[in-house]
């Protein structure tokens, strides 16, 4: 493995002692000038550590003279770009931020400023000067390496970043090196995302640890056989204070708590920690009920009290049984909704791809020459064609050429200029987004790590459509389903090939592209761009509605009036909660109840979402749990408001007191007031036999 520092981690060590007071807060107000994601501090002070003979409680204000000064910016840079591992664009990027803060201080000190010429895409003599002048300057390389990390490989193949400089800052290097050897065993054994999970946990554990133990021979006693159940209860009892004083949902907190124990006995079977004598405690959190009765109501603007944990929002007055219906016919009418704009957006993008291969196809290409003289091809708003067509045939960007959109004449902006940099086509995830809920909504056993895994080649081969016999199929990876099962087959229907031609037709300028560098992104389904002159590459997260970009370019698509069968299916102000809800997740979840709810089978539904076997509990956070949730907080509720209306139905302020107007009061009456109390609750069974008794002599007299 690559050992380089890398910025993006520098923020998680501790530099509380690299600087002086003064220092620090005017390093850090000029950082806040910069950026939120700027890493100044911590960059400037892992530079300082990595100098020898450089003492704590550095000085900025030591830089006395200009020369000094000059001297200490231009090491740093060589730092930059020695020591970082990124790409020369962002040690660029930080070399500029050092040096303007630096002339900001050389201004305060009434210092000469440090002119060193930066260059973006190459490295420049003043920075090979530079690296020259760090390469020989004495530097602590026990330091160097503590910033280089540790990192461990998973199963498939991913570099992750284990955070564990509080343990060596805690217990030392060779306690540290042990447990690296350990976790790189450990991660080639799982996943990314359950070992990204596991990391998380560790980490959570010893940074109590630490807190508690702070030395290595403390922990050594702590974590001894003899101690250690002692021990490991201390830290469950601060890790629950900590929750508590947060506020954190305590169940999840004793979910996590296991989790962090399976790490410490990972720790004792790799021999880093004693056995314990007496098994580690882990609580079980028990609610009142095995089920979440949080309420999760609200009232309308017209005052209705409504239940909204659902996207589906039910009147409280409503029976169980409209309740239900309603629910169901609700889910259902929102899925075709968000189908039908779905289809919508599809049929533009479509329409926007032929338009820009048909302008294409109708062009000539404009060469790079500087003489323009030999290459009269008229381009830009003079011919759109032309202009399609050399982005066509070179898209994103021209090694050529810096400025390619000043290039192809549609740099700064006017009407004309506007028109045609939205029509040249480039797949973009809002492009995407659309086909891939209309994927879903034909094989609801897809899910979001399908997507990510999704490849259209492996080796050469096509995996991303292909046929069997007659039968059409894509095939991905569903990781949770475990090694055995984690390729997932998708047996497709017309509906579904045409989506996935789609999605293969309107990426292809990409792949060609990505095919043209050797990136191997181009063997990927998803591959999307942010911007017609941005690298594309293939799409590794999954953003939703929640994601501000998508709500600005897509919201307004799907917050407008639907139809089905020439009639209105949902109008605007019906859809306008829609889409801040949607999430692929959520909308397969709603994919797999419509199956429940045509076939009333939970079996065909399990299957519908592409599920091994039929497993109840797993079906339970699908349905019945979502249902059962909403039918007890309207039981609770409506119990509630049952009780309030029969104290106060002779009061005058009956309507304040109840959830509901006087329109609703007679239907909630009807439906669940309470009635007269039984005859043998209300006098007892031993009351009414005596009554039988005396009636039966009386008859009999």
């Amino acid at each position: 493995m690559e050992h380089s520092v890398k910025v993006k981690y520098l923020k998680d060590y501790d530099h509380s002692d690299t600087l002086d007071i003064a220092s620090r807060y005017w390093l850090k107000q000029e950082e806040q000038k910069l950026n939120k994601l700027s890493a100044l501090v911590a960059l400037y002070c892992a530079y300082i550590e990595c100098l020898k003979g450089t003492s704590s409680q550095h000085s900025i204000f030591n830089l006395t003279s200009s020369a000094a000064l000059e001297d200490h910016v231009e090491c740093f840079i060589g730092f930059i770009y020695t020591e970082i591992d990124t790409s020369n664009y962002n040690k660029y990027h930080y070399s500029y931020e050092v040096q303007l803060v630096f002339n900001n201080l050389a201004l305060f000190l009434n210092k000469r400023k440090t002119t060193i010429f930066l260059s973006f895409n190459t490295i420049s003599e003043d920075v090979e000067h530079c690296i020259f002048l760090y390469k020989n300057t004495e530097k602590n390389i026990e330091k160097i390496e503590y910033y280089q990390g540790w990192s461990i490989c998973s199963n498939d193949k991913k570099i992750m970043n284990l955070n564990i400089s509080i343990i060596y800052d805690a217990y030392g290097k060779e306690f540290t090196h042990k447990l690296h050897q350990i976790m790189i065993t450990f991660g080639k054994k799982i996943i990314s995302t359950t070992l990204s999970k596991k990391i998380g946990y560790l980490v959570s554990l010893f940074r109590i640890l630490v807190l508690v133990y702070p030395n290595i021979k403390n922990l050594q006693r702590a974590m001894s056989s003899e101690y250690a159940f002692e021990s490991m209860l201390i830290i469950y009892n601060l890790c629950l204070i900590d929750a508590k004083i947060k506020n954190y949902n305590i169940g999840h907190f004793h979910g996590r708590w296991s989790c962090m124990v399976d790490m410490y006995s990972l720790l004792v079977n790799y021999g880093i920690f004693q056995e314990p004598f007496t098994e580690i405690l882990r609580p079980i959190y028990k609610n009142c009920t095995n089920k979440n009765t949080t309420t999760n109501v609200i009232k309308n603007n017209k005052q209705q009290l409504l239940h909204n944990k659902l996207v589906t929002q039910i009147p409280l007055s409503y029976t169980d049984s409209e309740a239900k219906e309603l629910i169901f016919i609700k889910i259902i009418n929102e899925i075709d909704h968000i189908v039908y704009c779905s289809e919508l957006l599809r049929q533009k993008v479509n329409e926007k791809y032929d338009y820009f291969i048909e302008c294409s196809n109708k062009g000539t290409i404009k060469v790079n020459q500087n003489n323009n003289l030999r290459n009269p091809v008229p381009i830009g708003t003079l011919s759109k064609n032309n202009t399609f067509r050399t982005y066509y045939e070179t898209p994103f960007k021209h090694k050529d050429i810096k400025n390619y959109s000043n290039f192809l004449g549609i740099s700064g902006f006017s009407k004309e200029k506007d028109i045609i940099k939205d029509e040249i086509f480039y797949s973009s995830y809002n492009t995407l987004y659309p086909l891939l809920i209309l994927l879903i909504n034909q094989h609801p056993a897809i899910t979001e790590s399908w997507l990510l895994s999704w490849k259209l080649y492996d080796n050469k081969s096509n995996v991303g459509l292909f046929k069997i016999g007659e039968s059409w199929y894509s095939k991905s990876f569903k990781k949770r389903k475990g090694v055995n099962h984690a390729e997932q087959l998708i047996k497709l229907n017309s509906q579904s090939v045409k989506i996935i031609e789609d999605i293969i037709r309107i990426t292809s300028i990409a792949r060609n592209y990505l095919k043209s560098e050797n990136n191997k992104d181009y063997e990927y389904m998803l591959l999307a761009s942010r911007t017609a002159f941005t690298e594309p590459k293939r799409v590794k997260k999954i953003e939703n509605g929640t994601c501000t970009t998508l709500i600005n370019c897509l919201k307004n698509s799907y917050e407008i009036t639907s139809y089905r069968n020439s009639e209105i299916l949902l109008n605007n102000n019906e859809s306008k909660h829609i889409f801040q809800n949607l999430t692929l997740t959520r909308f397969r979840a709603s994919c797999g109840v419509r199956v429940y709810y045509e076939t009333m089978s939970v079996n065909k539904m399990s299957i519908a979402l592409g599920h091994e076997e039929y497993n109840p509990s797993l079906i339970d956070s699908y349905l019945p749990d979502a249902l059962w949730k909403f039918y007890t907080n309207r039981w609770i509720r409506i119990f509630q408001n049952a009780l309030i209306y029969e104290s106060m139905k002779e009061s005058l302020y009956l309507f304040e007191s109840v959830d509901f107007t006087k329109d609703e009061l007679d239907k909630f009456i009807n439906n669940h007031a309470f009635k007269d109390m039984p005859h043998h609750i209300e006098k007892g069974f031993h009351e009414i036999n005596i009554e039988k008794k005396i009636t039966t002599i009386k008859i009999v007299i």
